[in-house]
């Protein structure tokens, strides 16, 4: 008897670490707070992250990625990559452009923000 409870104790254990080491290393679910990606992720969406993916690669343009916000803390962005390192980005009458070319898919009929960059941004070598 008391055998067999060390073993289930020792399997609960093990089942614990394993999650533990999956949500903290693989990838875990949240829930997108906000219209912003909007009409492909709605408020309230369930979504899993994928820690372990750019721990290989970088993002590719199109990819939606999670990435932690200018305060720190629990606060994280789901956005869509655009650009990429070493391009230049510009948002004007509701259109985008990516190295002077417009990008179509991210015009004002397909995005909820209407901002505006004043002038170019060119990406450094780690921002996308």
């Amino acid at each position: 008897m008391f055998k067999s409870i060390l073993r289930l104790l020792g399997t609960i254990l093990i089942a614990v670490a394993f999650a533990f080491v999956l949500i903290m290393c693989v990838g875990e679910r949240t829930k997108v707070s906000g219209h912003s990606m909007e009409p492909h992720l709605h408020d309230h969406d369930q979504v899993l992250l994928d820690k372990l993916t750019y721990r290989f690669r970088d993002p590719k343009r199109y990819e939606i990625i999670v990435f932690p916000g200018p305060e720190g803390g629990d606060q994280f962005f789901v956005k869509r990559v655009i650009a990429l390192p070493g391009e230049t980005v510009k948002i004007t009458k509701g259109k985008v452009y990516v190295n002077d070319k417009e990008v179509k898919d991210y015009s004002k009929d397909h995005t909820t923000d209407s901002c505006e960059l004043k002038g170019k941004f060119h990406l450094s070598s780690d921002e996308y």
